[in-house]
């Protein structure tokens, strides 16, 4: 379990309180990671409450500590930058540094081991990072024409290992197209070994988002140096700040898969980067990512601990929780899947996987818990929140266990396939199908409307060739009456009390078409999603029928006609009230056997609706009385 105590103790000080005889009263060699971390935070705290650490503080508080390497070089370099904050350049700030030794020290021996590292770093600064005004120079190995063989044109970057340049190969170019190189200089006194090894290990990798690494060498002044591919670009985080905000979801993902991709290709060949995070990951001209700096790659077959001869554990703001402990290669590569998920964890949130500040990260690698210290908000989709988790789990057997499955599950987040732990439903596959082709998608839904619509219109116009039939039924029927004198009087009465129904008052048309909508929303249940209001539009037509032949005198309307009306009351009311309806069948039944006795199919029919309503042919001659011969 990862505890830092002397960040622990600063934070029981106001920041310009804090000492560093306090902070490091117990520490020793065997700390020197942790004070090399808390003593950055330290400055950092101390410089923004305007009482910045001098290097006479720092000779006599820590004296011991710096004949540590890291512990000195980390001591000075907050030294400088406090200096430089106040406007200084560089080299000032170095001469200032000096001027202030030369007051006598009681530590005579560290004055001399500051003095000469401070004027190393100066010398040595101007011999590898010369003005800008002092480029382009002549670098490296002599050619026969007595000219090195590189001209470093421009400072690409610079860091604590090294500067990084573009350079010109003599070697390689062609007339007139100059061969362009980035040649990263390892700064002396830094580990040659680390750099020794960084191009071993990223020499052996060839991935379009790597960046490659041609050859390496030793100066005749002793300076090891890499030859690597020149990206035109600049670092993930600086790429970021030119945005306004965190990357929208989709190009956040993509970004972070090319990554996982590469990472996949390093995995394959043996190689933990073990330190990604933004600051290693440059973006070039075409927006495609490009993983650099392996100095603290570890090779699964060498052998090797966790952590190279110099002690770097990799940044505390991407680091597994397993990390600062882990002291073998078991369970390498989930450090890269922690710290790829942390990156695509920031890069949608604008916030570190392990918290905001040392303090956060320090409390969370202490006693990690799942979901880390900041959860991903509800506004991304529930798959790329459990995706992220999944990835920052601090329970290794739970976090994806290979780099391999988690670029697989985020190509499933790109390409809308369902992930196979995580989407388990059909409904989860068909929802994840119409968002993958919803081109697709839309032409099946408009296929199953227009399928649907075909059928609605074809059943309509068979029941509009029924009801024609039906019409001409009646008019026979009236033609065969010898006793029904005006046929088309009889016909305007119909249609008179068709147009009073109150569905469709004074159209007939619209009539027409209330009655052909009312048999189809029965008949194919096109409003089955709301069958109360199917019902009560049918009951309201059948309700006007019926009050206009309760209207009829007995006595002076054909009986004819008002078995026509209670058949057609009775088919109307057939759904809704098929009680109802038989009434209306057996009255009319009783009517046309008393005035059309021999019109057997005609009473075969009724008997016929009577059966589908709910009454039997016996029932209907027990109601009526009458005999069939």
């Amino acid at each position: 379990m990862y505890y830092n105590r002397f960040l622990d103790r600063a934070d029981q000080y106001l920041d310009s309180e804090i000492e560093l005889a306090q902070i490091f009263s117990d520490a020793t060699p065997l700390d020197s990671e942790d004070v090399a971390i808390a003593l950055e935070d330290i400055a950092g705290r101390r410089q923004r409450a305007q009482s910045p650490i001098s290097i006479s503080e720092l000779a006599s508080s820590i004296e011991s500590l710096l004949e540590d390497e890291l512990i000195l070089d980390t001591g000075i370099e907050v030294c400088l930058e406090s200096l430089m904050r106040t406007g200084l350049s560089e080299q000032e700030a170095r001469a200032q540094l000096l001027g202030e030794l030369g007051v006598p020290f009681a530590q005579k021996n560290l004055a001399s081991l500051i003095g000469t590292r401070l004027e190393w770093g100066s010398r040595i600064r101007e011999h590898i990072d010369p003005p800008a005004d002092k480029l382009p120079r002549g670098f490296g190995p002599m050619l026969d024409d007595d000219q090195p063989r590189y001209e470093l044109r421009r400072i690409l970057g610079t860091g604590a290992q090294g500067t990084v340049y573009e350079a010109r190969d003599r070697v390689f170019e062609e007339k007139g197209y100059a061969s362009l190189i980035a040649i990263k200089i390892i700064h002396m006194g830094a580990s040659s070994e680390r750099g020794r090894l960084e191009a071993v290990r990223a020499r052996q990798l060839r991935h379009r988002h790597i960046t490659r690494v041609f050859d390496m060498g030793c100066t005749s002044d002793q300076l090891l140096y890499i030859t690597q591919e020149l990206v035109e670009g600049v670092s993930l985080d600086t790429w970021i700040r030119e945005h306004t905000g965190p990357l929208d979801e989709l190009d956040a993902i993509r970004l972070v898969h090319k990554i996982a991709e590469a990472m996949e290709h390093a995995h394959a060949h043996g190689i933990v980067h073990r330190d990604l995070k933004p600051g290693n990951i440059l973006i070039d001209r075409d927006r495609e990512p490009m993983i650099t700096d392996f100095g603290v790659a570890h090779a699964n077959y060498s052998g090797m601990g966790a952590r190279d001869p110099d002690g770097t554990p990799g940044s505390l703001a991407f680091m597994a929780p397993e990390q600062a402990k882990v002291r073998s290669s078991e369970g390498l590569p989930l450090l890269d899947v922690y710290a790829i998920a942390g990156l695509l964890f920031w890069l949608l949130t604008d916030r570190y996987p392990n918290g905001d500040n040392a303090k956060q990260a320090q409390a969370w690698l202490d006693e990690p818990t799942s979901g880390g210290p900041g959860r991903i908000e509800l506004r991304y989709s529930r798959r790329l929140r459990a995706v992220i988790a999944r990835g920052l789990d601090p329970d290794t057997d739970r976090r994806y266990q290979s780099v391999s499955a988690m670029r697989r599950d985020l190509s499933c987040l790109i390409e809308k396939r369902p992930i196979d732990w995580l989407d388990t439903t059909p409904a989860h596959a068909l929802a994840l199908a119409t968002r993958r082709h919803p081109v697709l998608a839309s032409a099946v839904l408009l296929g199953v409307v227009l399928l649907f619509a075909g059928g609605w219109f074809w059943s309509e116009q068979r029941n509009q060739g029924r009801l024609e039939q039906l019409r001409l039924q009646v008019e026979h029927e009236r033609e065969r009456v010898e006793f029904v004198q005006d046929r088309a009087a009889m016909i305007q009465t119909m249609v008179k009390a068709w147009l009073g129904a109150e569905t469709a008052p004074g159209d007939p048309s619209q009539a027409t078409t209330n009655l052909l909508f009312m048999h189809t929303t029965t008949s194919l249940g096109l409003l089955e999603d709301d069958p109360e209001f199917a019902s009560d539009l049918f009951a309201r037509q059948s309700d006007s029928a019926e009050r206009y032949l309760g209207s009829l005198d007995p006595s002076k309307t054909s009986p004819i006609e008002l078995a026509l009306w209670h058949e057609l009351i009775g088919v109307w009311k057939m759904q809704s009230d098929p009680v109802g309806a038989a009434d209306h069948f057996r009255d009319a039944t009783v009517l046309v056997r008393k005035s059309a006795p021999r019109d057997e199919l005609w009473i075969d029919r009724l008997e016929l609706r009577i059966a589908l309503a709910g009454g039997g042919a016996g029932d209907t001659l027990r109601t009526t009385g009458a005999v069939r011969p």
